[in-house]
């Protein structure tokens, strides 16, 4: 179990690396928090709220919607509900909504797809009661929307425009 824990760690240590979205990073900084937790007995306590909230942000990152506030505050109502009645599919309804979101705007784009089929793979491995499963899956749509989310640019303009670095 640790093992996963560390590897979704990392992967959200590479993703925050490469991501400028605030969106992503925020994602990143849930799914560390799932991480941590991954060997301890909070992480059926913390599991619902991060998948609830995360792939909301993964979704936004990559769609770009005006709706954010509605759809945050609504995902954070369902993993909250989640987390206090453990009824485990109040949080995994935002969930799968992010992913078809994410399916349905990278009409062409595989790798929309595969972001969308780990989030849903994630959702359906932990409702079957593997929380590896769902550490396992998340850390592959973390990596997935990191590499699928728009590049940073920066306005030089004695250059033109320049790509930020990655630190």
């Amino acid at each position: 179990m640790i093992a996963f824990g560390l590897m979704l760690f990392f992967a959200c240590v590479a993703s925050w690396i490469v991501s400028g979205s605030a969106y992503l990073r925020f994602a990143c900084v849930l799914y560390a928090a799932l991480a941590i937790a991954a060997g301890t007995r909070f992480a059926d306590g913390v599991a619902p709220i991060v998948c609830a909230i995360a792939p909301v942000m993964m979704a936004l990152t990559l769609v770009r919607s005006r709706l954010a506030a509605p759809l945050l505050a609504m995902s954070v109502m369902a993993g909250l509900a989640a987390a206090a009645t453990g009824i485990a599919v109040l949080a995994f309804a935002p969930l799968l909504a992010a992913a078809i979101a994410i399916a349905v705007a990278g009409r062409r784009s595989l790798q929309a797809y595969a972001v969308a089929l780990a989030l849903v793979a994630s959702a359906a491995s932990y409702l079957a009661g593997s929380l590896p499963g769902l550490i396992a899956f998340s850390s592959v749509a973390v990596l997935g929307a990191a590499l699928q989310a728009p590049v940073e640019k920066k306005r030089n303009p004695a250059h033109g425009l320049a790509v930020r670095r990655a630190r």
